[in-house]
């Protein structure tokens, strides 16, 4: 049994600045108990805010509030400092230098205290009441001071009798008048009867002892095991969101390597308008440049055609004016009408209009320019740019968060806290219990020690107080760890699963986590019909212009041109890329294990085939019924990826990246089988192969 000295201990109850008992304790951020006058005295007097213990600096200056349990304790535990110094109502007779009421010079030590004369009497005066008879009859006790205690206040008479309804020593006179009608019996008699009884009294304080002491061994595990779990939250808190960290990093890569890979693609098509555009501008110049040259060479014919007839006319004023001057007047008439006959050609409807308007090309070149910023703006990436030109600057304000929100790297900070805070409790419960303990074992003690008093008197007034029961009833206390996040990894845990499904939305993301779950796959020669030909890798199948001699084989395509993968599968996801180049008929999917392999039967869902096809120039998926499936441009290569927990078969386009049909909501129980039809060789016109492709790596 633990005693009340181990079970408290007073350094709990100091501030290790006064090295006193508490006064007015506060609590600091980082979990240590300071006298308020103290810690606020001590950093005034320093120039950084920091705990005297630990050193850990707080910035800004905390506001610290008293700690009222912990006050409370500082009390208690200075009330029975106290009590166990000098317990009211308790202590036990003094016998220690007790006088002899006797002796009138030098006082000797009294040897026996009578209750009857109410005196105490030393060896010499003690000899009377050994002798007289009379006197032999009184009460005598080991001597204790304050005998004038058994003497009843009110009627000075001494208290012989005990209430057992009030539980007080009382007087005959006290019987008659305040206690008249009361459960009454002689001292004596109640003596012996509590004394009947003080072993099961005794019993039951080692009882309250001894479930204080469980009560305190239930609360100190659960403390190691609110730090156990404050660890364990703490490192699952941290997992989850270092788990959200890598997925948002990793979504973060794939994005921009689409948009990096959507940048080229748009970039390299920008570079075939830019080249388009140059050549149609340097066509355009040299249009320009023609049609110039031919107007300038027609202007320079008309321009010598009329610098000639000029000379002519000049020619023809200068011998007109010599003709005039002539006096032989004959020649005058002969080459008069000759000079001022009229040129041939009519000048007047003839000019030169300069055919170079480009109105028209101007208005189709901006047309074109409109065009090309609507495409760019129609590129999520060039858009999200162009958004992103007027981006602000944001922070999360904590003001306004919800109590269960954890902002940046608190996560940790908030559970330690949530964990100190429990532990404080804890600590708490256990002060106080370790203090009843110790206020027990000290009743205990003292009940030892009564009983082997011979004053009664003192015992029945000390026994009631004694016994009486602590207040506290512990049997409903318990600390309850408050350290779960399951709300708030939840939360995280959705938003992972959002940002997933927000990133799979995007083809490039979806076909790459598809790819990721991609398997080797070879052709099985065992299923193969026999007019089918598989290459030396297992990786390429055709359909032969004849049946082969082949073994039987139970496994064996017997009916249609089919063949399966030799690898099944039973459990996870797996994916795997099919060409279809060429081919004009075609079947691929997954096919349970027991499919019927020797008759012809539809390939269906209830036939055990989950398959999509070409047949006739139409795409279908083989369900209960053949669903159509309208596609822009004829299929290259099929990408299969099935989840066989999620019941789920689904087909894409692997060139485009695009979905193209999925069954979902089955139950798989059997063996899956990658499943190729080649649908015949039709005369040459079917015989390109179908091929098993390797699957990109993904990074």
């Amino acid at each position: 049994m633990a005693t009340a000295s181990s079970l408290l201990s007073e350094e709990k109850f100091l501030c290790s600045v006064c090295l006193d008992v508490f006064t007015d304790p506060v609590t600091t951020p980082c979990g240590h108990n300071f006298c308020s006058a103290c810690i606020h005295k001590y950093w005034d007097s320093s120039d950084m805010c920091q705990c005297p213990l630990c050193k850990r600096v707080f910035s800004p200056r905390p506001e610290l509030l008293v700690n009222t349990v912990m006050s409370e304790l500082a009390a208690d535990y200075k009330t029975l400092v106290q009590a166990k110094a000098s317990p009211p109502g308790t202590q036990l007779p003094e016998t220690a230098d007790v006088p002899c009421d006797i002796c009138s010079e030098k006082k000797v030590n009294a040897v026996k205290s009578c209750l009857t004369c109410l005196a105490s009497f030393c060896e010499v005066h003690l000899e009377p009441h050994r002798r007289v008879a009379g006197l032999k009859s009184h009460t005598l006790l080991d001597p204790v001071k304050n005998l004038d205690d058994r003497m009843c206040k009110t009627h000075s008479k001494i208290t012989e009798l005990y209430c057992r309804t009030d539980q007080a020593c009382i007087c005959v006179m006290c019987f008659k008048t305040d206690h008249k009608g009361h459960n009454v019996v002689p001292l004596e008699e109640e003596y012996e009867a509590v004394m009947a009884r003080k072993d099961e009294t005794v019993a039951n304080i080692q009882k309250m002892i001894q479930s204080r002491s469980e009560k305190i061994a239930e609360i100190e595990n659960s403390v190691d095991v609110s730090q156990k779990e404050a660890e364990k939250e703490k490192e699952a808190s941290v997992q989850v969101f270092t788990d959200l960290i890598r997925s948002i990093q990793r979504s973060q890569a794939e994005l921009v390597e689409v948009i990096e890979e959507r940048y080229r693609a748009t970039k390299q098509k920008a570079e075939g308008f830019l080249t388009q555009l140059k050549m149609e501008v340097a066509e355009l110049v040299e249009v320009i440049e023609e049609r110039y040259r031919a107007t300038k060479q027609k202007a320079e014919g008309f321009l010598t055609q009329l610098k000639m007839e000029v000379a002519e006319l000049e020619s023809r004023s200068n011998q007109l004016e010599q003709l005039s001057q002539s006096e032989d007047h004959h020649h005058f008439l002969q080459s008069f009408p000759t000079l001022c006959s009229p040129l041939d050609k009519d000048w007047s409807n003839i000019s030169v209009q300069s055919d170079l308007s480009f109105e028209g090309v101007r208005g189709a070149v901006t047309l074109l320019k409109q065009r090309v910023n609507e495409i760019m703006q129609k590129l999520p990436e060039i858009k999200m740019k162009r958004m992103r030109e007027h981006a602000v600057d944001l922070t999360f304000d904590p003001d306004t968060a919800y109590c269960s929100l954890v902002i940046s790297e608190d996560g940790k900070q908030v559970i330690e806290e949530r964990y100190r805070a429990t532990k404080q409790k804890a600590e708490g419960f256990l002060t106080q219990l370790k203090m009843e303990v110790a206020e027990l074992e000290s009743r205990s003690n003292q009940l030892e020690q009564l009983s082997q008093s011979e004053d009664h008197h003192h015992f029945l007034q000390s026994f009631p107080t004694l016994c009486s029961p602590l207040d506290k009833d512990w049997s409903n206390i318990s600390v309850q760890s408050d350290l779960s996040f399951e709300g708030v990894r939840g939360a995280v845990t959705l938003l992972k699963q959002r940002v997933n499904e927000i990133m799979e939305e995007l083809p490039e993301i979806k076909m790459k986590r598809m790819r990721e779950h991609a398997v080797d796959l070879t052709f099985d020669p065992d299923t193969a019909f026999c007019s089918l030909v598989i290459s030396e890798d297992g990786k390429q199948v055709i359909c032969g212009d004849t049946k082969q001699s082949v073994p039987y084989n139970p496994k064996r395509f017997e009916t249609c041109t089919e063949v399966l993968a030799k690898e099944g599968f039973t459990t996870g996801k797996f994916y795997y890329e099919v060409q279809v180049k060429g081919k004009t008929d075609w079947i691929v999917g997954v096919v349970r294990e027991s499919i019927n392999r020797k008759e012809k039967l539809p390939l269906s869902v209830k036939n055990g085939a989950w398959v999509i096809g070409l047949d006739d120039g139409i795409y279908g998926a083989f369900e209960s019924k053949s669903v159509k499936l309208t596609l822009k441009k004829k299929l290259q290569k099929v990408g299969i990826f099935v989840a066989y927990e999620g019941g789920v078969v689904s087909f894409y386009n692997v060139n485009s990246k695009s979905h193209m049909f999925s069954f979902t909501g089955y139950h798989f129980t059997e063996k899956l089988y990658p499943y190729f039809g080649l649908q015949g060789n039709e005369n040459g016109k079917n015989s390109a192969p179908l091929i098993i492709t390797p699957v990109p790596q993904t990074h």
